[in-house]
């Protein structure tokens, strides 16, 4: 659990962290961050006994403006108690890997925990032949439509959302943030599906945390504003940035601070349809930002007990947002630390960011995966799990040292260079990476990018 001033030492962090533009990601709806050499150093939701830690209060905005109207009536919800470059053909690359037992048959097994070692000679950024986007832009991939992977730029003069077409190599930019370049602005969070594409992008240069959530259709090419802690007659911003949002379907679905209650945030999930623009209430409480895994939207909620406060995981189905199941066995992740989806598997951080537990959607526990030393008094600490992307036994994640991709059943891992960052795009992985070293971590560098197969094979050991 985190004391009052460690809460108060992580908010300084996070803002001075602001200050110097760090920009965020998400996949899949999973609540992700940190694309390239910008991250923050923790994702942690709920701290231990149920007090919710400043990164949820920080993900959170107190203030809607234009057409958005939030209804009132919160119904039950299912809980579980207790300029164009050469386009990227891509490799063939491997078929998706399956879900199966981590070791044994039958799916009754015990999950086998592998310890990351790492073996980066088996992937040289320099000989993979990536294209430039354009000199002087540097690009970090957040969100995949298709062939479509979309992200933030950085160039002298601006930043904003850009697409980079996979199969064309066509590069279109889509939105400038309201913010001169190098000013203290950044994209906080990202997600697609369907055919559309949102984002929460944020401004702390005015010292207020402003932030403003944006959809944009891929199909029409329409860019909306929908949620912003921007008060409408101007004044002082209400709310935070950093606010995790969840594409499903036409749904735009996100936790939003309303109050506070017992010194906590008080929040409410909150799903908007964006075609029609009508918005449903689906929780009210101590939330978490949602995530997607398999048929269902998950967050995470705390509750008050005669023996005090607890977690719990609820959930609705994520095609018509009715009040759903969660399966008894994901138990063990009802704290949703550093969470990630896929329509197979859910994966949850262990609570001291040095483990990976990795279930089915019924809720199996699959993988465990481990940092060195985890256990030992002076653990592996730099290579912590955070901002995590899950496909099959693949996985990536964003430490605070750069980006590491694995394999969930042997443990054998890359740690890329500070300037690159990867994303999974279909059964392949696309690699933004600056080819050369730049002067300082702090200046903008120009982006290479590579359409790759995943780098390491099953056979392969440390």
């Amino acid at each position: 659990m985190t004391s009052p001033s460690d809460d108060a030492d992580v908010v300084r962090e996070l803002r001075a962290r602001a200050a110097a533009r760090v920009p965020a990601m998400s996949l899949d709806g999973a609540a992700v961050r940190a694309a390239g050499r910008r991250r923050l150093s923790s994702q942690r939701w709920f701290a231990g006994g149920g007090a919710v830690t400043v990164a949820l209060v920080l993900a959170v905005v107190a203030m809607t403006t234009g057409s958005f109207h939030p209804t009132d009536d919160i119904g039950p919800v299912g809980t579980m108690s207790s300029a164009p470059a050469a386009g990227l053909a891509g490799p063939p690359g491997p078929s998706a890997p399956s879900s199966s037992a981590a070791s044994g048959t039958g799916g009754q097994a015990e999950a086998v925990t592998r310890t990351v070692c790492f073996r980066n000679d088996l992937l040289r950024l320099d000989s993979i032949g990536g294209a430039k986007i354009a000199d002087g832009l540097e690009f970090s991939p957040m969100a995949v439509l298709g062939s479509q992977v979309f992200g933030q730029f950085n160039t002298a003069h601006d930043l904003g959302v850009a697409a980079y077409d996979t199969s064309s190599g066509t590069f279109t930019r889509i939105a400038t943030y309201p913010v001169a370049a190098g000013s203290a602005g950044g994209l906080d969070g990202m997600s697609a599906d369907g055919h559309w594409v949102a984002w929460t992008e944020s401004d702390s240069s005015t010292g207020q945390n402003e932030s403003a959530t944006w959809a944009w259709n891929a199909q029409t090419k329409h860019l909306s504003e929908l949620v912003s802690s921007r008060p409408a007659g101007g004044g002082t911003a209400v709310g935070n940035i950093w606010t995790p949002v969840l594409v499903s379907g036409q749904s735009l679905i996100w936790t939003q601070q309303v109050g506070t209650a017992a010194n906590s945030p008080l929040g409410e999930v909150r799903a908007r349809d964006l075609e029609s623009g009508t918005t449903r209430v689906l929780d009210r409480g101590q939330l978490s930002p949602p995530i997607r895994a398999g048929g269902l939207i998950i967050w995470s909620a705390v509750t008050q007990g005669v023996s005090g406060s607890s977690k719990e995981l609820r959930a609705v189905s994520a095609t018509t947002l009715e009040p759903a199941t969660v399966p008894a066995g994901l138990q063990q992740s009802a704290a949703l630390f550093a969470p990630s989806g896929t329509p197979n598997e859910i994966g949850v951080g262990g609570e001291n960011d040095l483990t990976y537990h990795v279930y089915t959607v019924d809720g199996r526990l699959k993988s465990v995966l481990q940092l060195p030393g985890a256990s030992s008094q002076f653990p592996d600490s730099s290579n912590t799990f955070q901002f995590v992307q899950l496909q099959g036994n693949h996985i990536i994640w964003h430490s605070p040292t750069g980006t590491i991709l694995a394999n969930l059943d042997s443990g054998v891992a890359v740690a890329l260079p500070e300037t690159a960052s990867a994303f999974f795009v279909g059964s392949s992985l696309f690699v933004s990476y600056s080819p050369t070293q730049p002067a300082s971590k702090f200046v903008i560098f120009t982006s290479d990018v590579a359409l790759i197969s995943w780098p390491i094979h099953d056979t392969e050991h440390c």
